[in-house]
């Protein structure tokens, strides 16, 4: 049988207390999670500091893609993937704006979840298309003899 004890002031509230104990000497454990969670947390500033760099990077790189995938269309296939990505990425955009108008707050980290692996694909391959573009472009280039 429990040993229960009514509540000094309040309705028909009851408690029951097993143990209480405090751990004065971390364990492995602890320390591992803490190490953990260390790290993740350094690698969620590191996106924090860089993400917003290189997605202006990235856009600015796919822009040139698109520009030069018009003149060329044998290296339309990259840009395309990268478009719908991006077309991915904004439709979730407008679906969550949409729901945060209309119905109640869905701006919110939890909702934009799955776009962040799409974002960082795009920022990923948008760089590499930009990275190509400018490889092509320093080799085709004429060079100065002196």
């Amino acid at each position: 049988m429990l040993d229960r004890k009514r509540a000094a002031d309040g309705p028909e509230l009851y408690f029951n207390l097993d143990t209480v104990a405090t751990a004065s000497v971390p364990s492995v454990v602890s320390r591992r999670a803490a190490a953990k969670v260390r790290m993740l947390n350094a690698t969620a500033h590191a996106y924090q500091l860089t993400m917003p760099l290189l997605a202006c990077l990235a856009g600015l790189a796919f822009v040139l893609a698109g520009a030069r995938s018009l003149r060329k269309p044998e290296t339309r296939r990259g840009w395309v993937i990268q478009a719908g990505l991006l077309a991915i990425i904004l439709t979730r955009l407008m679906m969550l704006s949409l729901i945060d108008i209309t119905s109640f707050p869905a701006i919110d980290p939890l909702y934009l979840t799955s776009a962040y692996p799409l974002l960082i694909l795009f920022v990923f391959l948008a760089l590499e298309g930009g990275a190509h573009l400018w490889a092509e472009r320093r080799a085709n280039a004429p060079t100065a003899t002196g």
